[in-house]
């Protein structure tokens, strides 16, 4: 699976997460009622949508990162993290919460010689990308815990909604940042390898 198919994946997931932001939006400013939308069930079905395509996204993404680091590793034999690996801490309780940055470091570090500014830079853009991941899943653990069933006031769910197209917001601004950090690693592995094409 090639680097432009998860890029245009992360390109697919923006849009969803810019519709469902409008839709929460939407909600919020209505006080708990539709304005632009002619029913609550829009809410449901944005929300639906975007689970769908997190799914997909996140497969494909990861399918991407085992690709990346096992070409990383034919170009660095010295890198600490294995292909497996590089995918299973994603999710391991705790570690997760930092191993995929220096997964992701390493996949960059390990792709070819890079100026040292250019390293700076990833290695900031990087911090961006997961930085903001873990506040957007930070926000929607938040939603999870804060909204019991029993209560079902409009300002509850307007609330909801608020902290809900926010975490969108958020998301979008990871997702471009993941999507400079692929085409990174794509330009960096070509060069190194001396092809105009990789992972195709």
């Amino acid at each position: 699976m090639g680097w432009r198919v998860l890029v245009i994946a992360l390109y697919g997931w923006i849009a969803v997460q810019f519709g469902q932001f409008i839709v929460n939006l939407d909600y919020v400013a209505g006080d708990g009622v539709n304005v632009w939308f002619g029913t609550g069930r829009v809410v449901w079905l944005a929300a639906i949508v975007a689970l769908v395509a997190t799914l997909i996204t996140a497969i494909i993404f990861m399918v991407w990162v085992y690709r990346a680091m096992a070409r990383a590793r034919e170009l660095t034999p010295a890198l600490t993290i294995t292909p497996g690996w590089a995918v299973g801490w994603f999710f391991v309780p705790v570690a997760s919460l930092w191993m995929p940055y220096s997964v992701m470091t390493e996949i960059v570090e390990g792709s070819g010689v890079s100026t040292p500014a250019d390293v700076e830079q990833t290695r900031t853009l990087i911090g961006w990308w997961w930085g903001a991941w873990i506040v957007r899943s930070l926000l929607l653990l938040f939603v999870s815990f804060a909204s019991p069933a029993s209560e079902s006031g409009g300002s509850v769910n307007t609330r909801t909604m608020a902290v809900m197209a926010l975490a969108s917001a958020i998301g979008i601004g990871s997702a471009w940042a993941l999507s400079m950090i692929v085409r990174r690693v794509a330009r960096l592995q070509a060069s190194a390898v001396g092809v105009a094409q990789v992972f195709a």
